[in-house]
């Protein structure tokens, strides 16, 4: 437990590495909002000053509302310049503006001028007056300033600019009177010494017509001003806000994810030191006390589930394992009684120098369904027993011993193989409730003749060597399987083995044997081998035979039991 606790100590916190996150995040945040505010401080404030220009023409056109008179007087301003003879117009001296002057000092302008006035030092603006578009002449005609004190900025009445038509158009019809007169910003340099921002609202009369248009403009430099003192407010504001959300963010990550994740990770290696222990009975996850309401929660209710799974599995496994144990037991036992059973000893008849005689059984599984089997009927007489059960495995081989069983114990009541394969068949089948049979082939060997009366129950084709030459398949009558039906027969056919002859015996795994490539060995190379060492004993014979399946298959597993049986007779 110290070394764990030590090593928790040198790794990095998971609250400081969210943290660092959090920091990391906020500050490129802080970055970008700086970098951006840096970029655009002058277009936003601008934007917002347009924003508040608009508000002041409003405002003065509200105003104006309240001057009696106002509409007969601008509308009189514009028909009077239209009058103006052209020169008189274009010279724009004294004599011009004499024109206007009865005008100029009329009630309606001395009341509408104050109150522009009031309204200009309220919203600290450069100017706020009134004005209307002359399409014809392509000019701008002021009707009314509110700075008439200052005469660098002061409009007067009848004044007029020159205007390019696309701007006037824009102003005066698309942009101001489509879209109700509240969004037109125009930036302008002037006579001024420095650029405005200027918008108007446009004045209507009952008709909908509009006959003037209220203005405003404000000085670019208090836009900069301002928007200096709005980045550093916003700067700060923006900081204050970083550092409240980190804390907030190490607080409430500490609670809904660091604890308890730590709590997880501890029970997590609690429970694999308990189980490299052998603490199987301890819990670790069922003490997990977390209540997030979230997946975390969900998490630790999934490894309590967990805990018990494998708690219930291990347990399951250890009686499985102790059953597997034994039928492992039970297994090896009935092949060591299946192995004691088929005749294992050689040289198996050391007096009798007459035929030597070999055999061996390889099973798939730990027990198998062939056998052999050889035994003296009489001092004259040998009889030959080779078989193939149908399936593998325990089954197999019960089915096999009593087969084994039936066969002898007929063969040894001095029966002809016909009969003893009709008889064996007729037991067979009365107690066959699981529906298998056995393929047989039995022999008698005449010890004095060398000749052997067999018979074959659809068992494989036996190979005969006669002296001096190769072995060759000999290609006998088959009849049908034991245990299949009743009230079969079964014919007798005869080989007779000279002196120096040999007959060799297989169940189907030595022709079945499969390679890696789904080949099969067959019973061409099967004689090919055996041709190999024709004139062997026959534990050589059976040993080349092995030898041949086993380079032919290699890595291959073994699908079915492989038997062999070889006599060589000598008179």
């Amino acid at each position: 437990m110290k070394k764990r606790d030590k090593k928790r100590k040198k790794r990095r916190s998971l609250i400081k590495s969210i943290q660092r996150l959090v920091t990391i995040v906020s500050l490129i945040i802080f970055g970008a909002s700086t970098i951006m505010t840096l970029l655009f401080q002058n277009v936003a404030f601008e934007i917002l000053l347009e924003r508040a220009a608009r508000n002041a023409a409003i405002g003065a056109d509200q105003i104006i509302q309240e001057v009696d008179g106002f509409e007969e007087y601008a509308k009189e301003v514009m028909r009077i310049y239209s009058s103006v003879p052209e020169k008189t117009r274009l010279a724009e001296d004294e004599e011009y503006f004499a024109y206007f002057s009865d005008l100029a000092f009329s009630d309606c302008c001395i009341e509408a001028t104050a109150k522009l006035e009031w309204l200009s030092e309220r919203f600290t603006f450069e100017n706020v007056y009134f004005a209307m578009f002359d399409k014809e002449t392509e000019t701008v005609v002021y009707l009314l300033d509110a700075d008439a004190k200052t005469d660098e900025t002061f409009y007067r009445v009848g004044e007029w600019d020159e205007i390019d038509f696309e701007t006037m158009e824009g102003f005066f019809l698309d942009s101001i009177y489509e879209q109700g007169g509240a969004d037109w910003i125009r930036k302008n340099k002037n006579k001024h010494t420095f650029d405005l921002l200027t918008s108007g609202f446009p004045v209507v009369d009952e008709e909908g017509e509009i006959y003037a248009f209220a203005m405003a403009d404000l000085p670019v430099p208090i836009a900069t001003i301002f928007a200096v003192i709005f980045t550093i407010l916003y700067l700060l504001i923006l900081m204050v806000v970083i550092i409240i959300v980190v804390i907030l963010a190490r607080f409430l990550m500490r609670k809904r994810i660091v604890i308890p994740v730590r709590k997880i990770g501890e029970a997590a290696q609690d429970y694999v030191l308990h189980r490299k222990e052998g603490k199987t009975d301890e819990v670790s996850f069922h003490q997990l006390d977390i209540k997030t309401g979230d997946e975390l929660e969900d998490l630790s209710h999934v490894l309590c589930d967990m805990e018990t799974d494998i708690a219930a599995y291990e347990e399951d496994l250890m009686k499985a394992t102790a059953e597997k144990e034994r039928m492992q037991t039970e297994l090896n036992v009935a092949a060591r009684i299946q192995e004691n059973k088929l005749p294992s000893v050689f040289p198996a008849f050391p007096d009798r120098k007459e035929f030597d005689i070999y055999a061996s059984m390889n099973p798939a599984k730990e027990v198998g369904g062939d056998f052999y089997d050889y035994f003296l009927i009489d001092e004259d007489h040998l009889g030959l027993v080779i078989a193939d059960v149908s399936g593998k495995g325990i089954p197999a081989a019960l089915f096999m011993m009593s087969s084994m069983i039936i066969i002898n114990s007929i063969a040894m009541e001095g029966y002809s193989p016909a009969e003893v394969l009709a008889k064996a068949n007729e037991r067979i089948c009365k107690n066959n409730e699981e529906d298998m049979f056995v393929t047989a082939w039995f022999g008698i060997l005449d010890l004095k003749t060398g000749v052997i009366t067999a018979a074959n129950a659809g068992h494989e084709y036996p190979a005969v060597q006669h002296a001096g030459r190769g072995f060759e398949l000999l290609k006998d009558k088959h009849g049908f399987v034991l245990g299949g039906m009743e009230g079969v027969r079964y014919k007798e056919y005869t080989i007779t083995l000279e002196p120096g002859s040999a007959l060799f015996l297989y169940t189907d795994g030595v022709a079945e044997a499969t390679n890696i490539s789904d080949e099969l060995f067959g019973t061409d190379r099967m004689i090919h081998v055996l041709n190999q060492n024709p004139e062997g004993a026959p534990n050589e014979i059976l040993q080349t035979v092995q030898k041949g399946i086993d380079e032919f298959v290699l890595e291959a597993p073994q699908f079915d039991d492989l038997t062999m049986m070889c006599i060589r007779y000598y008179g």
